[in-house]
């Protein structure tokens, strides 16, 4: 099997819901194999991860990132020190994975960066957490420090429908006397009852901030300060001035932006305030099924001149025309339909700001659109990764 028929298989493997005990049994070895700092949280903790790596390698330290999902290819989600591991290494040790017939999918991507960071010998990684915390398959370490960056409604069905009963699943990556990290949007009863009762010392960022990236800078600080690791002022603010690729980038006049929830788009409509007062928008969009599509719609249909709705290239996307049809009953009908190339395209005849929004799975693909038709230079898109 060739790479991108080990990729498909793997992503075959879907998981009923709450699916990590077989991890559990299968890899105990990996529990200490190497320092870990965890992290979850409804929206932030991609960027939170990123930060608190980033300020760690530029303190001399090895260190392992493993992220979800990706953006552009798979070997996103695992990488030492900046380089992601290779297509044929994914190849060669996913094909021995696939042995363990009783795991699935992010078992096995969780399996598969544990034994790299360990076959790598990382000082130290830094794991986000898929899906909540309690049930969540990374949540087998046993973390240096755990960190909770916010808490919001997002993945109901396996969740709960409460904030507390969210918060509580979050809360479940808490370890006995290990410090806890909680960001301003993540102070819910459920967490600090957690804390108290593993005797972890909590510690809440009360930074709050219309532009979460600054939120986000903080709780990596708080969480950075808790580390037993020499690191300098300086090592910290440049890890600090790290961003994944589509958080609030700009690439010309178009924003790239991976808000999927409510919070995130609260968020992402903050941003656009902040950097754009005033300034008229338009904004392509994407969705999966799972998550709240009429209230994310109707937040950016009151605010976007126009929205421009493609399909997302997911398993669990909904349909342009399902969109649309919310869109209408909720009576907003400013919108066009069509493929992420047809929208781009015309999107971008406007002299608006667009922004790309939604599925993580839509971005490649509008990316390279935006490319092609040439709206941005190759050192445009440079800059914009720096």
């Amino acid at each position: 099997m060739n790479y991108d028929e080990v990729i498909q298989l793997l992503f075959s493997k879907l998981p009923p819901p709450h699916s990590n005990g077989a991890l559990r049994q299968i890899a105990p070895h990996l529990r200490k194999a190497f320092p870990t700092i965890h992290v979850a949280g409804t929206n932030g903790k991609g960027s939170v991860s990123l930060k608190i790596a980033k300020a760690l390698e530029f303190s001399g330290l090895k260190v392992g990132l493993y992220t979800s999902p990706h953006l552009f290819s798979f070997c996103e989600r695992i990488v030492v020190s900046g380089i992601p591991i290779s297509e044929e290494d994914v190849r060669c040790r996913l094909l021995k994975l696939f042995e363990h017939q009783d795991l699935f999918f992010f078992e096995l991507a969780t399996l598969l960066a544990f034994e790299y960071f360990r076959d790598q010998k990382v000082d130290v990684a830094v794991i986000e957490t898929g899906m909540g915390g309690l049930y969540d398959a990374t949540n087998i370490i046993e973390p240096l420090v755990s960190v909770i960056t916010s808490i919001s409604f997002d993945h109901e069905q396996c969740l709960g429908n409460t904030l507390e009963k969210i918060a509580e699943q979050k809360a479940g990556i808490i370890k006995p006397n290990v410090p806890v990290v909680i960001g301003p949007k993540a102070d819910f009863a459920a967490i600090r009852n957690q804390a108290r009762a593993c005797n972890s010392p909590l510690y809440k960022v009360e930074l709050e901030s219309d532009y979460f990236d600054l939120e986000n800078a903080a709780i990596a600080r708080q969480a950075l300060k808790l580390l037993p690791y020499p690191l300098s002022e300086k090592d910290i603010e440049m890890g600090l001035k790290s961003r994944p690729p589509c958080r609030f980038e700009q690439i010309g006049s178009v924003i790239f932006d991976v808000a999927h929830n409510p919070a995130g788009f609260s968020s992402l409509l903050k941003a656009l305030e902040v950097h754009f007062p005033g300034r008229r928008f338009s904004a392509l969009i994407g969705m999966s099924k799972d998550k709240d599509v009429r209230k994310c719609l109707s937040m950016l249909a009151e605010k976007a001149s126009h929205l421009y709705l493609v399909p997302s290239p997911s398993f669990k996307a909904i349909g342009v025309e399902e969109m649309g049809q919310i869109l209408r009953q909720d009576g907003f009908f400013h919108f066009t339909a069509g493929s992420i190339q047809e929208m781009i395209r015309e999107a971008l005849a406007s002299e608006e700001l667009l922004v790309v929004c939604g599925s993580f799975y839509i971005m490649k693909e509008a990316r390279e659109e935006v490319l092609r038709i040439g709206h941005v230079s190759h050192d445009e898109l440079l800059l914009s990764r720096r």
